[in-house]
């Protein structure tokens, strides 16, 4: 049992995993100060997100709409109807693109060298279905009920510029 007037710590922790490779090759044709560049590229991805809350005050016959840090829930009538949080499962997501671009750059002093690219991508990212835990105060056989809901699955699919306007470098080799 609390004790009137104690205070409680409501906890949140949001957990992040990815990784990320990538490969490319860049080439450059020219002579001089003036160098043309053109090459590609390609990265894959695979990411998961994770939250998790743990509350100070829980679910009893005698605290049936518990308090709540307002971050985490929409308040007492959201809470009784649809209850409240203790794990969200974000969907995995996975990332795969291609990508070509062409330019040009100019060494205007030794190893240092103004550039300009222009890139043309291919992608496609797709993110699992979102599963959230929650719990919520059952009147009907006076205990605490857990229920398991999910969301939809989402995809995308790009093809197009990458900078719509075009990337500018200053480079400074060693």
């Amino acid at each position: 049992a609390t004790t009137a007037g104690a205070t409680v710590t409501d906890e949140w922790k949001n957990s992040n995993s990815g990784i990320t490779l990538g490969a490319g090759i860049q080439k450059f044709r020219g002579k001089g100060r003036l160098q043309g560049i053109y090459g590609a590229e390609a990265m894959i991805h695979f990411g998961s997100t994770t939250d998790t809350y743990t509350y100070g005050n829980a679910y009893s016959t005698t605290n049936q709409t518990p308090t709540s840090t307002t971050d985490f829930t929409s308040g007492a009538s959201s809470q009784a109807q649809f209850g409240r949080p203790t794990e969200v499962k974000h969907g995995s997501n996975f990332k795969f693109g291609i990508n070509a671009f062409v330019g040009a750059e100019y060494f205007f002093a030794p190893k240092m060298s103004l550039g300009v690219e222009y890139g043309w991508g291919l992608s496609l990212s797709s993110t699992g279905a979102r599963e959230t835990t929650s719990q919520s105060w059952d009147g009907s056989t006076n205990s605490v009920k857990t229920t398991t809901t999910k969301g939809g699955e989402s995809s995308n699919f790009g093809l197009g510029v990458l900078a719509p306007n075009g990337i500018v470098t200053l480079s400074m080799n060693f």
